[in-house]
């Protein structure tokens, strides 16, 4: 996993936790105003960055976003396991027994 470096002028908070991703807050250490939010993206199938309107970002804290996002990432992948049947990619924890063959799209094709 990627080793980031404390951002110095924004904070990543926990917002809320969803049953397969997380939603963070991103405030302003200054202020502690609410400048935007890291959650995922079902469209692109990864978190962004949702600004919240009018704030106006340098390069800086953007860097720490995208430092934030990559970590996401990384840790994410790590969450990952393949079916023994079919390969396929399923998070853990959120299927019966890992992903029972019962219901592998591989292995139902096969019976069928």
């Amino acid at each position: 996993m990627a080793n980031i470096t404390r951002p110095k002028y924004i904070d990543f908070v926990l917002y809320e936790r969803k049953p397969k991703t997380d939603v963070y807050d991103i405030k302003s250490k200054e202020s502690g105003d609410l400048l935007g939010q890291v959650k995922w993206f079902s469209r692109w199938r990864k978190y962004a960055f949702f600004p919240v309107h009018k704030t106006v970002w340098e390069q800086e804290c953007l860097g720490d976003v995208i430092a934030f996002l990559n970590k996401l990432k990384e840790e994410r992948k790590e969450k990952l396991k393949s079916c023994l049947t079919c390969g396929n990619k399923y998070m853990t924890g959120y299927c019966d027994n890992e992903h029972p063959r019962t219901r592998c799209p591989k292995w139902i094709k096969e019976k069928i």
